[in-house]
């Protein structure tokens, strides 16, 4: 909770598409620059309307498409299974993006169509129950099981930071402790420093590869 509220407080003066970025990535601004890398700033979308239907096709086209289904296909696929998507059906896309806000958000009630369609079926307390997570422990992995790959991944060279920059391997340490709430940004660095190092394999370079 407290690593929510600081996000949110720190991104609360930005516009409303800055302050959508800033929510939901992994690297705030502030890291980029402590790790001496630049921060990119994307084109705005194509979107007119309401914020809301701004905010969701930048979702819808970026974490939605590159993302959550890419990594759905992968995993269902390495599994030989056929993953659908029910809700993506085009017909059932296109009644979404034409219901007004108040039927998608209303102050802090999320799916309000979706959950008031739902009472037709399942009883309240299932529609209503408080929503479970998927996330994953990265904290405590990274401050357990996983300390010491971290920490060699962080250090490696050629790992896609400036080597003059004491960033990641500083705020492993820092994070790694009780006190950390950096686990996100983390494991988007040493996935970075896998892929380099993976990258490098392949081109033949002499690059740490392991």
């Amino acid at each position: 909770m407290s690593y929510l509220l600081k996000r949110f407080v720190a991104g609360a003066e930005l516009e409303s598409v800055a302050r959508h970025r800033h929510w939901t990535s992994s690297v705030s601004p502030q890291l980029l620059r402590r790790l001496g890398l630049e921060e990119t700033t994307p084109d705005p979308p194509d979107a007119s309307g309401d914020v809301l239907d701004i905010l969701q096709r930048i979702d819808l086209e970026t974490s939605l498409a590159e993302g959550l289904l890419t990594k759905a296909d992968r995993a269902s696929m390495s599994s030989a299974l056929e993953l659908r998507a029910p809700y993506l059906d085009q017909t059932v896309m296109e009644f979404a993006a034409a219901l007004p806000v108040k039927e998608r958000v209303r102050g802090v009630a999320m799916k309000v169509f979706l959950k008031r369609f739902a009472l037709r079926y399942l009883p309240s307390r299932i529609v209503y129950r408080r929503k479970r997570g998927l996330s994953v422990p990265l904290a405590r992995w990274l401050r357990g099981p996983l300390h010491g790959w971290a920490a060699s991944r962080l250090g490696m060279s050629g790992s896609g930071w400036p080597e003059s920059t004491p960033g990641p391997r500083s705020r492993s340490s820092r994070s790694t402790g009780r006190g950390g709430d950096h686990a996100r940004a983390l494991w988007t660095l040493i996935v970075l420093a896998e892929w380099v190092a993976w990258a490098s394999c392949k081109r033949g370079d002499p690059a740490e590869s392991g």
